[in-house]
């Protein structure tokens, strides 16, 4: 039977614009190229953990005016839309995403309505074995709120992966310190890992005092280092082609959670997170294609097969 999550970061359209440069302040520039399509990461990190055979189902409020292609595309990726809501008043939220000739890439964020919360639309028989965070839904005032009460009050044991995500500094230090108490896994940056301990005035590691159990730190073309409290394990990339960098730690992420839910030894768990990674930049777009054979061919080319024994329903997934 798949594992099944419950994705907690909404929905929003990505609108990516290719350019040679970030204009500067009162700079005009030409646009390369320009894409739009459903994303957030919790989207993201849903399709991966899809692709792998699990079952997420991501919560979100979405506009009318972008419903039908919502539904379209999670009838495409075999996601569930049980939890997929429309919004009369309000509009989806948009991330207009700068990608320069460098891959370096900056986002602009506008809010929508997938910032609303309402647990009574959850439904009680769900059996969701954990829950899936990401810090941009801790940015919506009293509905955070809610939704940090939902996850620390009315459901204390549910495992939970975090993602604060580059916005973290924005997030009420009260939020950010309930909710790195209450998760089981932290997923950061280099840049993300100094804001919140800047913001929080202490080490991310204080908090294995806690509930946390792991700290999954990503490093681009360094890598990936998984940090336990007596233990840290640096995971190589693995090398391949890179065009477009969006969603490379929204699927490492989904990779090692998947990996974690479904007992996968920390070695092979560590390089199907980097092959996720992988997969996914070698593709415009933040999400990734390729067959879920060659994806563990990626991480374990010697014995692909070996992710199937704890993997078996990925067999049937064609994401």
């Amino acid at each position: 039977m798949s594992q099944r999550i419950l994705m907690l970061g909404g929905i929003c359209t990505d609108r990516t614009l290719v350019l040679d440069q970030i204009p500067q302040p009162g700079q005009d520039v030409l646009v390369r190229d320009m894409r739009e399509q459903p994303g957030g990461c919790a989207l993201n990190a849903a399709w991966m953990m899809k692709k792998l055979g699990l079952d997420p189902w991501v919560y979100s409020f979405v506009g009318k005016e972008t419903l039908p292609e919502m539904l379209s595309f999670f009838r495409s990726a075999g996601l569930t839309s049980d939890c997929l809501f429309c919004s009369e008043q309000q509009r989806s939220g948009v991330c207009q995403i700068l990608v320069d000739s460098h891959k370096e890439r900056t986002f602009l964020t506008w809010r929508g309505c997938e910032g609303r919360f309402d647990a009574r639309r959850i439904p009680d028989n769900a059996g969701f074995c954990a829950a899936y965070l990401t810090g941009l839904f801790l940015l919506y005032g009293t509905e955070s709120r809610v939704v940090a009460d939902y996850l620390c009050l009315q459901n204390p044991r549910l495992p939970l992966f975090f993602d604060p995500g580059p916005l973290c500094g924005q997030i009420p230090r009260d939020l950010l310190e309930k909710l790195l108490r209450r998760c089981s896994g932290l997923k950061v940056n280099r840049s993300e890992a100094e804001i919140l301990q800047q913001s929080l005035q202490r080490p991310l590691q204080d908090y294995f005092r806690d509930r946390l159990e792991f700290i999954l730190l990503t490093n681009g073309a360094a890598g990936l280092s998984l940090i336990r409290q007596e233990s840290s394990v640096v995971q190589p990339a693995i090398q391949g082609t890179v065009i477009d960098t969006s969603g490379a730690g929204d699927a490492c992420f989904a990779g090692l959670i998947a990996s974690d839910l479904c007992g996968v030894p920390e070695p092979l768990a560590l390089s199907l997170a980097a092959a996720c990674g992988t997969a996914t930049v070698a593709e415009s777009g933040p999400r990734s294609s390729l067959a879920v054979r060659q994806l563990f061919r990626l991480a374990h080319p010697a014995d692909p097969q070996v992710y199937f024994s704890f993997f078996p329903d990925s067999d049937t997934i064609s994401i």
